[in-house]
């Protein structure tokens, strides 16, 4: 049981980035458009942000790109978890916490995994994509702890 502790903790240590010792400057993630915001989401911590299609997700807060996922491979048939949130991009804070936008209906070629990007900057445009489609356009965002990869769940 130690042994698994020790390399949960090794693992967590490597994913999380040196958190800064200044007070940490946010952004609200959608720039420059009105937002409204679901009443409900579902059986997990979220919220989607509710606004017009290309307005701008922006980094809520300094970091490091963690994903990238510039395709949409959702589908109705299947469902998976691991698609749900088509286009996507998720940022490691300097507060050492990840946050997660998906349906997004673009994402600047710039943007790419292990970029440092500034409170504010340009992530993204907000669509409709994975399990989103047929809906008014929203950022799904999503706040928690640094995953791995195949942790989509967390998301």
């Amino acid at each position: 049981m130690l042994k698994r502790i020790t390399i949960l903790v090794t693992v967590f240590t490597f994913l999380a980035p040196a958190v800064s010792s200044a007070a940490p400057v946010y952004q609200f993630p959608v720039a420059d458009c009105a937002v409204n915001y679901a009443h409900a989401h579902h059986d997990y911590a979220a919220t989607d942000i509710l606004t017009d299609a290309g307005c701008k997700f922006v980094s809520p807060i300094a970091g490091v790109i963690d994903e990238v996922n510039r395709t949409d491979l959702w589908s109705g048939k299947t469902n998976l978890g691991i698609d749900r949130g088509g286009l996507f991009v998720s940022v490691i804070g300097t507060d050492g916490v990840r946050y997660y936008g998906s349906h997004l209906r673009s994402i600047p070629a710039s943007i790419v995994p292990g970029l440092s990007v500034k409170a504010g900057q340009l992530l993204g445009k907000v669509g409709a994509t994975g399990s989103a489609r047929g809906t008014h356009p929203h950022l799904h965002f999503g706040i928690s702890w640094p995953t791995l990869a195949d942790t989509w769940w967390v998301r």
